[in-house]
This record gives structure tokens, C-alpha cells and sequence, in this order.
């Protein structure tokens, strides 16, 4: 893994994000907010926790320590405050990625989690994971965004790539 690679990965993320987003820029707001068969309770719960995600990640790999309560608890209520929020943890994030050097990635990470536990990582594999975690809670999202027939269409790692080059 090299830095190259991350910010792509990270152009990958974003862009996943976008095309989650835009599909659920069509939907109600009970819609959103609804009780839903995902891990946070909603399609709405399910962003914030990735953005959350994404927050904690880059306070433990840029500062060694985790906040006690998650940023965003009760305070996110609707799609626009969600993009504003998660666009400005997006320019946070790149300009962390944008200050980073080869040998940087190889960096253990000393953190605190949540509960106060000490836990050391590897930077690149902490940053790996935040891209994957999102993975997988976009997903959820996307399945039930189908459900609502506001399929985000593919949002597949190689399909961004073959949007780059017009393939």
C-alpha cells in the first residue's frame, strides 16, 4: 500500500458516498428516518455511523486518542445537515491523506477506543478499514435504497475505476 493507492481508495470512498446520497436525496424524510432492518436503525442512523466512523478514525490516527461519545449523536436529524457535516469531515479527512508520506503509513497508531482500552494499529491499516468499514454500511444502504426503487446502481470499486477511464 502506498499513499497513491489510499487516495484512491479515498476518491473511491467519496464517490460511493455521492451516489448513496444522491439516491437518498430522493426519499421521504420519514422514508430516511424510518425504522429499518440495518445496523443503526435507519437509513438515516446507518450514514451517521459511518460518518462517525470516519471522524473517530481520523481523531485516533491524527491526535492517538478517541472522543467519549460519538460526535454526532442526536444532532444530525436530516440529509442536508448530514452532507454539510460529512463534507467537511471529507476536506478534514483529504487534507489529513493529503499530509502524508510513505514511511508515514507504516506507523503504529497508539489510541484509546471509546471505552478508554488501549489498541495500536498500523496507519495504512486503519485507513484501509475506514474505506471498508464504509463498504459495508453503504451496502446496507444501497439494498435498502432498492427497496425504495432508488437503486444507487453499481457503486463497486472497479466500476469507479472504469468511470476514470471512460471504459
Amino acid at each position: 500500500m502506498n499513499v497513491n493507492d489510499l487516495l484512491t481508495l479515498y476518491d473511491y470512498n467519496y464517490w460511493a458516498r455521492d451516489r448513496i446520497l444522491g439516491s437518498v436525496a430522493n426519499l421521504s424524510h420519514h422514508q430516511i428516518s424510518a425504522p429499518a432492518t440495518l445496523s443503526y436503525g435507519s437509513l438515516l442512523g446507518n450514514l451517521i455511523h459511518i460518518l462517525n466512523a470516519e471522524w473517530i478514525w481520523r481523531l485516533r490516527c491524527q491526535e492517538g486518542g478517541s472522543p467519549t461519545a460519538f460526535l454526532l449523536e442526536g444532532k444530525i436529524t436530516n440529509l442536508d445537515t448530514l452532507q454539510r457535516t460529512w463534507e467537511a469531515e471529507e476536506a478534514l479527512m483529504r487534507a489529513f491523506l493529503g499530509g502524508l508520506q510513505e514511511e508515514d503509513l507504516s506507523k503504529q497508531i497508539r489510541y484509546k477506543r471509546i471505552k478508554g482500552q488501549e489498541q495500536t494499529n498500523t496507519l495504512w491499516h486503519i485507513l484501509l478499514h475506514i474505506v471498508n468499514h464504509g463498504t459495508q454500511h453503504r451496502a446496507e444502504a444501497a439494498a435498502l435504497l432498492t427497496e425504495y426503487h432508488q437503486s444507487p446502481g453499481d457503486i463497486d470499486f472497479i466500476i469507479y475505476l472504469r468511470n476514470l477511464d471512460g471504459s
